[in-house]
């Protein structure tokens, strides 16, 4: 983390400790310095950070999405060897005269038992418009359980923060948020929703649960 003046309320101290704070913090602040200036729609606001292993070792990765029209970054920290994954744009960007960057789905199948925890944001409030523009969809983190015994998988929410104990077969799906839109489209078309943003999103799932 890059050295902050004591006495900011980003500075870690013994009373006030920041988890993330070159990573997920750093964005969330950047996001409401240009919204106050007015000067940009909000990023997705996080880097999804991902990480698994066991005692011996771990690994982490982030993926990231542009404020603005473009593609999703997704950055491996270490190279796993103990899970399969696969990784494909999602269309969810905020609509408006300059779209919102779009999001990612990661979907991440364990080999052997391993914990994973993820350290995100966006999955509650989404990453706002500016100017007629409209909001990105929020991301979504999803543990499917393997049951051998029954006849669909379970899945679990694990909401924005959560860890969990992965064994073989497990899956963890990481939705990423989409950018918000900034200025009204100009082809006079309504800003999508968040409504129809989640029904794409429920529909993604459907297919997750099936392949």
């Amino acid at each position: 983390m890059s050295r902050t003046n004591v006495g900011l309320w980003s500075t870690t101290s013994a009373e006030a400790a920041v988890v993330g704070g070159n990573r997920v913090t750093s964005q969330r602040i950047t996001d409401v310095i240009l919204r106050c200036f007015d000067a940009s729609a909000a990023s997705q606001g996080c880097l999804n950070n991902l990480t698994f292993g066991k005692t011996s070792r771990f690994d982490a990765e982030m993926a990231s999405t542009s404020p603005d029209m473009g593609t999703t970054k997704r950055s491996q920290v270490a190279r796993a060897r103990d899970l399969d994954g696969t990784a494909r744009t999602a269309s969810i960007g905020g609509q408006g005269r300059f779209r919102g960057g779009e999001g990612c789905i990661r979907d991440i199948e364990f080999r052997e038992p391993l914990s994973a925890a993820i350290l995100s944001d966006r999955r509650v409030h989404a990453p706002y418009g500016l100017h007629g523009g409209s909001p990105g969809a929020k991301g979504l983190n999803l543990f499917i359980k393997k049951t051998p015994d029954r006849e669909e998988d379970r899945v679990i929410n694990l909401s924005s923060k959560n860890s969990t104990q992965a064994q073989k077969g497990d899956r963890i799906v990481v939705i990423t948020p989409g950018g918000g839109g900034w200025g009204a489209p100009d082809d006079g078309s309504p800003a999508v929703d968040l409504v129809k943003a989640s029904q794409s999103a429920a529909s993604t799932i459907e297919r997750i649960r099936t392949n």
